[in-house]
């Protein structure tokens, strides 16, 4: 018997973005619980899911769900509306959109390390920028990125490494959210 290709429904979609937000949080959770191996610094495994939506379902599934994961994050820590909440938001949603440009105009410029680097690197260059603006009068702040951009390379690597993993065993429904 042959299997004819069917369009995901709207409720098949919004269950699997349910889903993948929920292995998202559980990334993060799981990274949470480990602690972080620097002050202000992170790995960043819960973006291994987005980014692989992103290359496999499109943007709007990969922006939906970096945007719920950081609500659920910020829930389950206690910290939704605090400063390290608006840290979090602004890096995620800023590095995801930039990635997503970036991968929308020229999908074979950057491979999924190089989409990974730039989005630590965006998500990083953020978190500062919001320091900058809202919490430090200083400009001094910024002389942090160059270690910051180090951190990236290495955190960003690592995220493609999974996430090149996990695109090898995973199949999404290719819906583009």
């Amino acid at each position: 018997m042959q299997h004819r290709a069917v369009k995901p429904t709207r409720s098949r979609r919004i269950a699997e973005l349910a889903l993948w937000t929920g292995v998202a949080s559980v990334l993060f959770t799981v990274e949470e619980a480990v602690g972080l191996p620097l002050p202000f610094f992170r790995l960043g495994l819960a973006n291994v899911i987005p980014l692989a939506l992103l290359i496999s379902a499109g943007a709007g599934a990969a922006l939906s769900v970096a945007v719920l994961r950081v609500l659920v994050a910020g829930f389950l820590t206690g910290s939704l509306f605090h400063p390290s909440f608006v840290f979090s938001a602004t890096g995620g949603v800023l590095s995801m959109l930039a990635v997503a440009g970036v991968y929308r105009l020229a999908p074979r410029l950057f491979g999924v390390a190089g989409l990974s680097i730039l989005g630590a690197f965006i998500k990083n260059a953020a978190q500062i920028a919001v320091a900058s603006l809202l919490y430090v009068a200083d400009l001094d702040v910024w002389s942090v990125l160059p270690l910051f951009f180090l951190v990236s390379v290495g955190a960003g690597t690592l995220v493609a490494f999974i996430t090149r993993g996990f695109l090898a065993r995973i199949r999404f429904s290719g819906s583009s959210g």
